[in-house]
């Protein structure tokens, strides 16, 4: 009976096979479970270097770099609205970095590289922020620019951190700190005093490099000029011919001597932008006026001698320098230009006296003028590419005939008659060029007085099978760049 027993209760247990699969099946099941956590936390903790996190900015046009998700989409997309709104008010920039690791990396020279290497805010402006999050050290830091230093200071960073981020990030509550740091930081970089900051270029140091800029642009500029009028003969004390000519050292003295003095006296008192430019502006309507007055000079002996005709080609050679200078100075330019442009007139029309008894002369009117001049300069008169004036003496009956060419009128002179009434009319296809053979072609030119014609003959080049290369499979990123701005090392961290 004891037997039977024994036998009944040894059937029942498992056998050595079965014990042996059961902790196969549970060893398994072991393994699995750590290789699955353990690649779930390699995924989770993966470092990253400067080189490696992405730049959004480049892809999307993100202001958020989050490559291990630990915002959710909600908070990305309120803080990039917020950002995109705070470039658009104050041209400030801001990145935001979440990495799960950086690894061994000391966290402000990361960051200072990350920010150079991404050029964080606008150049020459330096007015960038990175707020950089590193989940495995749980700090936080903000990276300022340059030009937020002042906007915010080191104190004001690590205020917004402990008091609107922190707290939540103690909890494990990245999007609620975001946001509210977030909207910190924009209502700080938004406000009017911090705006006026941000755009102000007047800081000693920025107005200091314009005066640096603008007076080695002059001096550059004044450097060619000088070889330029050497070239001319400039600095010869008189000319054959009206010409403007200068000394040298009044040369030098005006465009060299003068603005030097005025740039190394507006550096060393670093005067406002606003007064130093207008002070450029009064510089150079002085050079103006000093011009304008020295064609005055060149011209009174000349009209003393009666040459009227001279002084007004003088004149009129002048117009295209004033036009080009009331460009960048309108006043007192157009001024000195109308004045100019009436004594050129007037010298033009004054009366003068016969070459022959001396007697006063009469300009003959339009009408009264054909009388006395070919029909080739007629044609010309007609066509607009010479202007005659015919002066006639009421005493011994001497008649002067004086030209005017139109140095904008788009006419030569004839072969055949002379006169300037010759002009190209065109060009026409006489045999169409192919991808075998090349054309035939030919330029008209028709003088307009005589009718001579003259046809010159030209050749099609040959036509050519373009190359065509897939320019639409080259990729180029779909988002906006950062601009290129700068920091010294400025801001604060907080860790928790």
């Amino acid at each position: 009976m004891v037997l039977a027993t024994t036998t009944q209760r040894h059937k029942v247990l498992p056998s050595d096979n079965q014990l042996l699969l059961k902790n196969r099946i549970l060893i398994a099941i072991w393994v699995t479970a750590v290789a699955l956590f353990l690649q779930c936390n390699s995924s989770l903790g993966q470092v990253y270097t400067v080189e490696t996190v992405p730049n959004t900015k480049l892809v999307n046009n993100s202001y958020v770099s989050d490559p291990a998700g630990l915002l959710n989409a909600y908070t990305v997309s309120e803080i990039n609205g917020l950002l995109d709104s705070l470039e658009k008010k104050a041209t400030a920039q801001v990145a935001v970095v979440m990495l799960p690791s950086i690894g061994d990396a000391d966290r402000f020279e990361f960051a200072q590289a990350l920010f150079r290497k991404w050029g964080i805010g606008q150049s020459g402006k330096d007015n960038g922020l990175l707020i950089l999050v590193i989940e495995d050290q749980r700090n936080i830091r903000f990276h300022t620019g340059y030009g937020l230093e002042g906007v915010l200071p080191d104190a004001i960073c690590k205020r917004i951190q402990q008091d609107f981020m922190v707290p939540h990030f103690k909890n494990a509550d990245y999007n609620t700190g975001m946001r509210e740091g977030m909207k910190e930081v924009y209502r700080r970089l938004t406000s009017p005093e911090a705006v006026a900051e941000i755009y102000d270029d007047g800081g000693a140091p920025e107005t200091r490099n314009w005066f640096v800029l603008v007076g080695f642009l002059w001096m550059v500029t004044a450097f060619v000029m000088f070889f330029v009028a050497w070239g001319y003969k400039k600095f010869k004390k008189s000319a054959p011919t009206l010409r403007i000519l200068i000394p040298m050292w009044q040369w030098l003295l005006l465009y060299a001597a003068i603005p030097l003095a005025f740039f190394m006296v507006a550096y060393e008192a670093d005067i406002h932008p606003g007064l130093f430019f207008g002070a450029l502006y009064a510089l150079a309507t002085l050079f103006l006026v000093e011009r304008y007055s020295r064609v005055q000079q060149l011209a009174q002996p000349v009209l003393a001698r009666g040459k009227f005709q001279e002084v007004y080609g003088f004149l009129i050679r002048q117009r295209a320098y004033w036009k080009v200078a009331s460009v960048f100075f309108p006043i007192p330019v157009w001024f000195l230009a109308r004045k100019l442009n009436e004594q050129a007139h007037d010298y033009r029309n004054r009366p003068r006296n016969c070459v022959k008894c001396g007697a006063v002369t009469t300009k003959l009117s339009e009408q009264q003028e054909d009388e006395f001049l070919q029909s080739g300069q007629q044609a010309e008169e007609k066509i607009g590419a010479v202007d005659y004036d015919v002066w006639k003496c009421s005493s011994c009956g001497a008649v002067e005939l004086l030209s005017y060419p139109n140095e904008k009128a788009r006419y030569t002179a004839c072969p055949k008659c002379r006169f300037i009434t010759y002009q190209h009319t065109g060009k026409r296809e006489l045999e169409a060029a192919t991808y075998a053979s090349s054309g035939r072609g030919e330029e008209e030119f028709v003088c307009l007085h005589c009718g001579f014609v003259h046809l010159i003959p030209f050749v099609i080049p040959m036509l050519v099978a373009s190359s065509s290369s897939d320019s639409s499979s080259s990729s180029s990123d779909s988002g906006a760049s950062w601009g290129g701005g700068d920091s010294g090392g400025g801001g604060a961290d907080s860790s928790w």
